[in-house]
């Protein structure tokens, strides 16, 4: 077991442990982050715990790794017992799972340790959890394990179907809005040239956020630099794409940065493009918004929900028509400008203090 350092110590003010499957720069473990953030500056008590490290992030946090490595089933069990223990020791009001093992582990973890509130917070669409997954969030609800569910977004609730739109609850994801949006200067900034155009994607390098497609379509907008921030397997396949569209001097690989550098990375781009295969919120659109960012984005139901009338979409994988809204919208300067400045007005109603009370409710604090 691999711990950075102590959990928060038991003491009279309410506390929540949130609980998260794997460490990793993500977005279910960002969220939690942010929560717990959020927590701890209302005088809670708060932390997270994950079930094991993928990746290093977070790490100046001082947050728990129950495992240094993915975990089998007899691990998973493991998993249970340590994670009780933890509870136990450090009597939380309330247990937050976010993602399906997480979601499993804390839930059981947490009644046999006699936590009051015990929440689960889905994060993946039913579609991308296989059947055996969806049969025992199912079971989940049914039973008295669970004291409520979440859902980041209404299309996460909704592919769930009937029963989850009877018994969960929506809570949209929040994120940190600026004093005021505009134009910002990116340390990282990639270009060799300031004056092309830049355009910036942030998500990790996976299959879901489909950044072959934003490759093949910025081969059809010669006049612009395309930086790619985030980490992931497909790395080495975008080199190579990248590599065989000859944009080898276009395309910037970014990689992973810290997370209160994103925002600059966003604000310094003439526009933001996220041409995911599917989301269930989109927290990089968001922070798009909020930086006044003009923002093209796949058609899915979560970044519509999310972005409305504010941006353009693309369909999901058609490298000609998101080549088109780019260029449309790096020819139009006034167009550009006025998306950005109606996004960020939209970008409010996801402020993170929201969010923050609205969890406060569900863990009982």
């Amino acid at each position: 077991m691999t711990q950075v350092a102590p959990v928060v110590a038991a003491g009279a003010a309410p506390r929540t442990v949130h609980v998260v499957t794997q460490r990793e720069p993500a977005g279910a473990q960002r969220v939690a982050h942010l929560l717990c953030q959020g927590f701890r500056r209302r005088g809670l008590g708060s932390d997270v715990v994950f079930l094991y490290r993928r990746e290093d992030a977070f790490d100046d946090e001082g947050y728990l790794d129950l495992r240094a490595d993915r975990p089998g089933v007899i691990g998973t069990l493991g998993l249970v017992a340590r994670l009780t223990a933890t509870l136990r020791r450090v009597r939380p009001d309330a247990v937050v799972g976010h993602t399906f093992h997480a979601n499993v582990v804390a839930s059981v973890a947490g009644a046999l340790a006699g936590v009051r509130r015990r929440v689960v917070v889905h994060h993946v669409l039913a579609e991308f959890e296989s059947a055996p997954r969806r049969a025992v969030i199912r079971a989940l609800r049914r039973s008295p394990l669970v004291s409520a569910e979440v859902y980041v977004s209404e299309a996460t609730r909704a592919s769930f179907g009937p029963a989850a739109a009877r018994a969960g609850i929506v809570i949209h994801n929040g994120v940190e809005l600026p004093a005021g949006p505009g134009p910002g200067a990116w340390a990282g900034d990639p270009r060799p040239d300031r004056d092309r155009p830049l355009i910036v994607s942030v998500g990790r390098l996976a299959a879901q956020k489909d950044h072959g497609t934003l490759l093949r379509a910025l081969s059809q907008v010669p006049e612009a630099h395309l930086a790619i921030v985030g980490e992931g397997e497909l790395r080495d396949d975008l080199l190579q794409l990248r590599h065989e569209l000859r944009l080898d001097d276009r395309v910037s690989l970014v990689g992973n940065i810290p997370p209160d550098e994103v925002p600059a990375a966003l604000a310094a781009a003439d526009l933001v493009v996220q041409p995911s295969i599917w989301e269930t919120f989109g927290m990089v659109v968001v922070e798009a918004m909020a930086a006044g960012r003009a923002t093209v984005a796949s058609d899915v139901a979560a970044h519509r929900e999310v972005l409305g009338d504010c941006g353009r979409y693309h369909p999901v994988g058609d490298a000609g028509a998101l080549a088109a809204a780019i260029s449309d919208l790096l020819a139009d300067a006034p167009r550009r400008a006025e998306l950005g400045r109606r996004a960020a007005e939209r970008s409010r109603r996801f402020g993170h203090d929201e969010t923050v009370d609205r969890y406060l409710e569900v863990v009982g604090a």
